[in-house]
């Protein structure tokens, strides 16, 4: 790739930016989501894009961004109506599969050891996947009203929000079932999600996942359990406990966010075949991403 196309003006475009200026040579124009994609699209050529607008406008982007064949890097989540999978069946597999969404937590040094060790026959497991945080000091200098991630109508919400707990889910255990959900308004009265429960479900694994965007506590924790088999991992510190049949084990893992995105997002660039993120490979959990967006009720 030579030429990068980047949709949107937020923080996640400005880190990508200069992700990629530390280690390509590639000449990026920077648009605002605001603008006419379709108009620029017609009057220049890239070879990539990455789209980092709001979950809103997603859908619109990529099929802009699809007509023009431009491969694209979307951040998660990629869209959040059930009805644009038709758009996308209709679209071609080969370009597709040129594709990738933002889930940079695959490339989490602690999710890269539990898939190492409860790929080893381990089955008829339970997990719980857990994560929490204070929406407002992500974006501490504005209103409450202007928090895009507090925005209905921008796609805010903890199941949009904090969607890569669901791809987890969907990534270490396989194809997933939704057997109930709860969500809860957040307290602002914003009219989003603040906090959802999920039930989750396979022929091998069965757990719940918590998102919360309203926990004064910052946390982000794993834990798996069956016959002979115990898992506590901690993904702000990268420390995992294990036991496996009364043999302890515990690790301390390297953590760094910033690499993860990197790693993301250099795949799409370089098109590795066996990346993680590959926007095939991650449709099951954007499905049931937008499964439960669209079953939210408040």
């Amino acid at each position: 790739m030579k030429n990068i196309l980047i949709i949107g003006r937020g923080s996640i475009s400005k880190q990508h930016q200069d992700n990629i200026r530390s280690h390509f040579d590639l000449n990026i124009i920077e648009i605002s989501e605001k603008e006419n994609l379709s108009s620029f699209l017609i009057n220049n050529e890239f070879d990539g894009a990455i789209i980092c607008s709001s979950t809103s406008l997603h859908q619109e982007n990529i099929i802009h961004l699809h007509d023009n064949a431009v491969p694209f890097y979307c951040e998660k989540p990629a869209f959040l109506n059930l009805n644009f999978l038709n758009k996308l069946k209709e679209m071609d597999t080969a370009f597709l599969a040129k594709c990738s969404i933002g889930f940079n937590l695959r490339y989490h040094s602690v999710i890269k050891k539990i898939r190492e060790v409860i790929e080893k026959n381990y089955n008829q497991l339970f997990f719980s996947l857990s994560v929490g945080s204070d929406v407002r000091k992500w974006r501490q200098s504005r209103e409450i009203d202007s928090i895009y991630s507090l925005s209905k109508n921008r796609g805010g919400g903890a199941i949009a929000e904090l969607s890569h707990e669901i791809d987890l889910a969907v990534y270490l255990f396989g194809p997933m079932k939704v057997f109930s959900s709860l969500s809860k308004a957040d307290p602002w009265k914003s009219a989003v999600d603040g906090t959802s429960f999920i039930i989750l479900e396979n022929q091998n694994f069965s757990g719940q996942i918590m998102l919360d965007l309203t926990s004064s506590l910052f946390f982000r924790t794993i834990r798996i359990w069956g016959e002979d088999f115990h898992l506590n991992a901690d993904l702000l510190t990268g420390k995992i406990s294990l036991n496996l049949s009364n043999i302890e084990k515990d690790f301390e893992l390297e953590v760094n966010r910033n690499q993860t995105l990197k790693d993301s997002l250099f795949d799409f660039i370089k098109q590795n075949k066996n990346r993680k993120n590959n926007l095939l490979d991650c449709l099951e959990s954007s499905i049931i991403i937008a499964e439960l967006h669209e079953k939210i009720r408040l």
